[in-house]
């Protein structure tokens, strides 16, 4: 999809060089749940002197259909990003083993653009909680850490799984 490219030759010929973005709505199919508003935010691009584009996600925002791992309620959960970054680079494969990134994305050489839909789809999951619980529902919180004493006094050796 075309929304998710962004030309960056502007940014290539211009050391430290800042564009801001502004996006709404892109629909990121591989996110099961997300609302009919999309996501939406603000990206900021830096040209680095490495000649990487350094990628900024600043107070993005979605909303997906979510269910309570507590009550199996459904709920919308809201995503708030609000600094996500990673690079853009034709190095990708890692062929300089110097430079650590903690997020890396293709650039395209020849067309001096890049595509943030995964960097989207990347920032939205690293935000998903290890815990679902609809909003209200966070007292049944105590109730499940009830039923986790129960095994306080229960001898582990007993059970089928063994850790080397």
């Amino acid at each position: 999809d075309n929304a998710f490219v962004i030309k960056v030759w502007d940014l290539l010929r211009n050391p430290w060089r800042l564009d801001t973005i502004d996006f709404d709505h892109l629909m990121i199919e591989d996110l099961p749940g997300l609302s009919d508003k999309g996501v939406s935010g603000t990206l900021i691009l830096q040209w680095v002197n490495d000649g990487s584009v350094k990628a900024i996600i600043k107070n993005a925002t979605a909303v997906v259909s979510d269910v309570c791992d507590l009550s199996g309620e459904e709920y919308d959960r809201v995503i708030d990003i609000k600094n996500f970054d990673a690079r853009f680079s034709t190095d990708v494969d890692g062929e300089d083993k110097d430079r650590v990134y903690d997020e890396l994305f293709p650039l395209d050489p020849q067309g001096e653009t890049i595509t943030i839909y995964d960097l989207l789809l990347q920032s939205i999951k690293l935000q998903e909680p290890i815990v679902h619980i609809k909003p209200g529902k966070e007292y049944l919180l105590d109730e499940y850490d009830e039923d986790e004493e129960e095994y306080e006094d229960e001898d582990l050796s007993t059970w089928n799984v063994l850790f080397h």
